[in-house]
C-alpha cells in the first residue's frame, strides 16, 4: 500500500495487515484508477495480486481475456466519484471457480486531502449472492399468496385484531350483488354500500369454513 513518505514502513505493514484480515474485498486506488494495494479477499492469487499494483482495472481485465463492457462500467463509476465527490454503489454479476454465479456489492468513496481534493480512493465489496436468493424466494411467495388471494374463487378477507377489515379479495366484489339480500353472521358487521366491515366476535370453526351465503357460495375468512 502506498501512502507516501511520511507514513513509516512499520507502520504501514500493521495496516496492511489489519486490511488483509478483514472479510470483505478491500481495495485502495490512486485519482488514476491504479491500484495502490488490494487485500486477499479483493486477490486469493497473491502472485496476481501484486502484479496488479500500479495497474488499472482496463490493464487486468485485458490481461485476462476477460469482457471489458465491466471494465469500462467500472472506469464511469470511477469518473463520476471524481466529479462529484461522492461515494457510488452498484452490484456486480461474477462467475466463481465453481462456475457459480455470485453478486457483490462494491462501493467506492474519495479520500479528501486537507484541501478537500481527492488524493485516493477506497473501494470495498461483500457478497450479498445468499441475500439476494432469500429476496427472490419472498418475492415469489408473496406473487404465490397474492395470486391465491386474488384468483381464489373463494371470498377472502383480512383483519386486525379489534376486527377491523384491511383487504378483501375481487371474489367478494363479485359476489356483493348476489348476497345483497342474504343476512350476514352474526359474528360479522357488513356495511355493503360502503364496502366495509367488522368482526364482531371470533367466529367458531365451523362458520370459519362454512358460512352459506347462497346455495354456491362460501366464505373463506383468513384471520392476519
Amino acid at each position: 500500500m502506498t501512502a507516501g513518505p511520511e507514513l513509516p514502513l512499520r507502520q504501514q505493514s500493521f495496516y496492511e495487515d489489519i486490511l488483509s484480515y478483514v472479510p470483505s474485498d478491500i481495495v485502495v486506488l490512486d485519482t488514476e484508477g491504479r491500484y495502490l494495494f488490494l487485500n486477499p479477499m479483493a486477490m486469493k492469487d497473491p502472485a496476481v495480486r501484486s502484479w496488479m499494483i500500479g495497474k488499472t482495472d482496463e490493464e487486468y481485465f485485458a490481461s485476462r481475456g476477460e469482457d471489458m463492457a465491466l471494465a469500462r462500467s467500472r472506469t464511469a463509476l470511477f469518473v463520476q466519484l471524481l466529479q462529484t465527490k461522492q461515494e457510488v454503489e452498484w452490484e456486480e454479476e461474477t462467475i466463481n471457480g465453481k462456475g457459480e454465479k455470485e453478486i457483490l456489492l462494491r462501493k467506492m468513496f474519495p479520500v479528501p486531502d486537507e484541501a478537500g481534493n481527492t488524493k485516493m480512493i477506497i473501494g470495498y465489496g461483500i457478497n450479498i449472492t445468499e441475500r439476494k436468493r432469500i429476496e427472490e424466494q419472498v418475492v415469489r411467495s408473496e406473487k404465490r399468496y397474492r395470486d391465491l388471494f386474488n384468483y381464489s374463487q373463494a371470498l377472502i378477507c383480512t383483519h386486525q385484531l379489534d376486527g377491523k377489515i384491511i383487504s378483501v379479495n375481487p371474489t367478494i366484489l363479485h359476489a356483493r350483488d348476489a348476497t345483497a339480500h342474504a343476512p350476514s353472521p352474526n359474528w360479522l358487521e357488513v356495511d355493503r354500500e360502503n364496502l366495509k366491515a367488522r368482526v364482531l366476535q371470533s367466529p367458531k370453526r365451523e362458520d370459519l369454513v362454512q358460512i352459506q351465503l347462497n346455495e354456491q357460495l362460501i366464505v373463506e375468512l383468513y384471520s392476519k
